[in-house]
């Protein structure tokens, strides 16, 4: 196949080292190593003359000449020798940062690309491998910009199953199962990974500053930029825990989805392999879940109402009732978090323990007061369990733990089921909620 006609002449010189080494990625990749290994990896471009060709159109361009300040003019790039030197050091919002060289970000595209087409599903071909090149190029073009751009960010979970032929739709992605060529170049021996969450991660070059070779290297950041990442960061996190809860919200009673994150990775045109995290030992502490298409549109509908109706004053009790169903092995920790949870969606500095309990059975059981009774009496016991526990009491046997945190766990998910339904309490504080709750706020809207 000849390469596509372009006038872009760097686009011309990558999709000619595109077809060159477009086989050696059809060839199967070896199953031991780091998961990241195979797709950081970059092919020897800078031994083909388009390769160092590909290098002086990049400093001729008007975006990307913008990667490499103060390099040496695009007409003396004659050689590897000469291509080399072009090189700058870079920040990204993501954290990473470091080093960069011309010749490299030549290879960080051609991988780039194709982990984007092995993350479609679709049959592998030369012509739909350009097209991703293509793609990548015009991303690299608005890095160099400082515009943020949208690449694939895809999370691997365990313990959680997904009927055949069901997806589930979120406000920032899709849950939906592994595909074979993410499992060959992705997720490499990603057996344990029974979900993927398919959604977009803002990426953006913070900062670019000349460098060169034999220069002291600088850090990675600074003061300046901390804010920056620490912010991307949570901002990332929250979009996976907002589709985690969806899913939790529109579980069952007696089979709550618990997907344990194993794999998290930000494909990236610009560094070697993204980003990657990863979790060689796997377990969960509770049962694993099928998705039916029942609840597969419930969670759906939740994503949207948690997207319309941001909560981040519940972030925090989000967050533990997420980990007690999710990475606390022990039982004990997994209750000890979830009851911290209803600290968060109730507590005070005074009366905690009956400020809590008491809202929380108003807000589960507004209209029998006998019930309400009875659960406030259960409530209260479970929350002085934990506090004798946190206190060093002696802990349960392991049954009676794994039983005091499902139930916790449950009050905890169908409280907040209420509060979502009930938007004027959500956005309160959690004193000024439980005191509204207990004066009466829920006969109001009824």
């Amino acid at each position: 196949m000849d390469a596509p006609e372009t006038k872009d002449a760097f686009a011309r010189h990558m999709f000619a080292l595109a077809i060159e080494s477009y086989p050696s990625y059809l060839l199967p990749r070896p199953r031991q190593g780091s998961p990241s290994f195979w797709t950081s990896a970059t092919l020897p471009t800078h031994q083909h003359p388009s390769g160092i060709d590909a290098v002086g159109e990049l400093l001729r361009d008007d975006s990307l000449q913008h990667l490499f300040p103060g390099s040496p003019d695009a007409e003396s790039i004659r050689s590897f020798s000469d291509a080399v030197d072009v090189s700058s050091y870079w920040t990204l919002s993501n954290g990473q940062g470091g080093t960069q060289q011309a010749v490299l970000i030549i290879g960080f595209i051609l991988n780039y690309a194709y982990a984007r087409l092995a993350s479609t599903g679709t049959a592998p071909t030369l012509a739909r491998y350009l097209d991703h090149v293509r793609q990548a190029i015009a991303e690299v073009r608005s890095l160099a910009r400082s515009e943020v751009v949208l690449v694939p960010q895809l999370v691997g979970f365990y313990n959680l199953q997904l009927a055949e032929g069901v997806t589930v739709p979120v406000a920032d992605g899709i849950f939906r199962a592994p595909r074979s060529g993410e499992r060959e170049v992705i997720f490499p021996d990603g057996g344990n990974v029974h979900v993927v969450l398919e959604t977009k991660f803002p990426l953006k070059i913070v900062e670019i500053r000349p460098w060169r070779r034999g220069e002291e290297l600088l850090p990675i950041q600074d003061d300046r930029q901390s804010e920056v990442f620490e912010q991307s960061r949570r901002e990332a996190q929250r979009r996976i825990n907002d589709a985690r809860l969806a899913l939790l919200l529109s579980s069952e009673p007696g089979s709550l989805a618990s997907p344990v994150e194993i794999a998290n990775v930000v494909l990236s045109p610009v560094t070697p392999g993204g980003s990657v995290s990863w979790r060689a030992e796997v377990s969960a502490p509770t049962p694993a879940a099928t998705v039916t298409a029942e609840s597969a549109a419930r969670a759906k509908d939740w994503a949207r109402t948690i997207r319309t109706r941001q909560a981040h004053n519940l972030d925090i009790g989000i967050r533990r009732l997420l980990s007690a169903l999710t990475t606390r092995i022990d039982p004990i920790d997994g209750f000890v978090d979830a009851v911290v949870c209803w600290e968060n969606f109730f507590g005070t500095q005074a009366e905690t323990t009956f400020r809590v309990t008491g809202a929380m059975a108003w807000l589960l059981e507004p209209g029998d007061t006998t019930k309400r009774e009875a659960l406030q009496a259960e409530l209260k016991r479970l929350y002085e369990t934990r506090s004798r526990l946190v206190h060093g009491s002696a802990e349960p046997e392991p049954a009676e733990a794994a039983g005091l945190r499902d139930r916790a766990v449950e009050l905890a998910t169908e409280s907040l089921r209420r509060l979502y339904r009930l938007p004027s309490l959500l956005t309160l504080k959690s004193d000024t909620r439980s005191r509204h709750i207990l004066l009466g706020a829920l006969q109001e809207q009824q």
